[in-house]
């Protein structure tokens, strides 16, 4: 009797949540732009790859290191 589908959506919000406030990385300018500020809560290593209307966005934080891979379209702000 459910009018919706229960299967899917809640893990819609965690992903954004682990994306934007532990792997710090938020776009600006409409997208042209990413700041990456990480806050790993812990975490000794992260590796994020996202998908971007220009390519890949690829994110490596290691050690407290940032290592980021963006196409050439996306300007990276660390």
């Amino acid at each position: 009797g459910y009018r919706h589908s229960l299967c899917h959506g809640w893990a819609s919000g965690v992903f954004s949540f682990i994306i934007e406030n532990i792997a710090g990385i938020r776009f600006k300018n409409s997208g042209k732009t990413v700041e990456i500020n990480p806050d790993l809560c812990g975490l000794k290593y992260m590796n994020v790859t996202l998908p971007t209307k220009y390519g890949n966005l690829n994110v490596k934080i290691s050690d407290g290191n940032v290592y980021a891979q963006a196409p050439s379209d996306l300007e990276i702000i660390k």
